[in-house]
């Protein structure tokens, strides 16, 4: 029921402890809604300044790369950086994973660790579980 159904049911209720039974529901919903959207206002600016920060460490690593060239010094910081970039990244898909955003990525969220995992899985030779 939306809104303005329980405000009709409201108005033809006799039952006095009915009404408030019925209001009470209502603002049950109207506080879930509000919350609702405060929690995703606030990641969808929690996304906003991760993706400034990934782009931010992007352009410092293409710098970097350029200034200095390939030395082994300069490869572990622009692995460095890297890694910063995947860590932000994968915050930034499970927060658009909580927000539903993203259906893809709602159920792949795990995949690249899972996928490591059964990488590391197969060079050990141990066999999944359910496999033999």
């Amino acid at each position: 029921m939306n809104e303005l159904e329980w405000a009709e049911l409201i108005r033809v209720t006799e039952d006095r402890s009915e009404r408030i039974k019925y209001i009470k529901h209502l603002k049950r919903i109207a506080y879930d809604e509000g919350f609702r959207d405060g929690l995703r206002k606030g990641f969808e600016d929690a996304i906003k300044f991760l993706e400034e920060r990934i782009e931010f460490f992007k352009e410092l690593r293409d710098d970097v790369f350029r200034a200095s060239g390939n030395t082994k010094y300069i490869r572990g910081t622009i692995a460095s950086y890297t890694r910063t970039i995947n860590v932000l990244q994968d915050a930034v898909n499970y927060l658009r994973c909580i927000l539903g955003e993203e259906g893809k990525r709602k159920q792949n969220y795990f995949s690249r660790s899972q996928t490591r995992t059964a990488q590391e899985r197969a060079r050990r030779g141990e066999v999944k579980a359910g496999e033999e």
